[in-house]
């Protein structure tokens, strides 16, 4: 994408669009080359890799979209009781963004954890409909639900390592014996 400033080629107002944005380009004359052989000089060796990157990030805003929305639709449209203590830690949309696999912490017991999934699976296409009705997305995904044990892992670690510090602790406070030899 070209943007000239005054007059086509070889000023010095002239810019280029590179990844940072809009720059000047030098003044070619100078280095006797033509405007067409220093935008070819500069052209990314791997185009596919720009459009990934674009990609991976619409794919990173789209499920950050979708996060906040989701929990505002659960906490405040959905009458359910059986998915009230649950928290959505992660969402992760596919590349075409017609799937999104959501991951649900929730507070309490296994049975607690197994009707909040059936729960929100149930309200699955209420969650769908509504999604699509406040984002403004060509395709509306198809939403998938799972539970997320980051949260009871990181509780388990956090338990053996204070478990170890306690040991540390006794260890510390016990009298040392000396062993003499004489």
């Amino acid at each position: 994408m070209i943007n000239t400033m005054n007059t086509w080629p070889n000023q010095r107002q002239m810019r280029v669009w590179h990844l940072s944005g809009f720059v000047p380009l030098p003044d070619l004359q100078k280095n006797g080359i033509t405007y067409k052989q220093y935008i070819q000089s500069h052209i990314p060796p791997n185009p596919e890799r720009v459009t990934i990157m674009i990609e991976n990030r619409r794919q990173d805003r789209v499920s950050a979209l979708i996060q906040r929305e989701l929990s505002e639709i659960i906490h405040r449209d959905v009458k359910d009781p059986r998915v009230a203590f649950c928290t959505i830690t992660h969402v992760e949309v596919s590349a075409d963004l017609k799937f999104v696999n959501v991951k649900v912490s929730v507070i309490g017991g296994t049975e607690q954890k197994e009707a909040t999934l059936v729960g929100l699976k149930s309200a699955a296409g209420f969650l769908r409909r509504e999604m699509n009705r406040r984002l403004s997305l060509k395709h509306s995904p198809e939403l998938r639900f799972s539970l997320d044990d980051s949260v009871d892992h990181l509780m388990k670690i956090d338990g053996l390592l204070k478990e170890i510090e306690d040991e540390v602790e006794v260890m510390e406070n016990e009298p040392q014996e000396m062993s003499c030899n004489e």
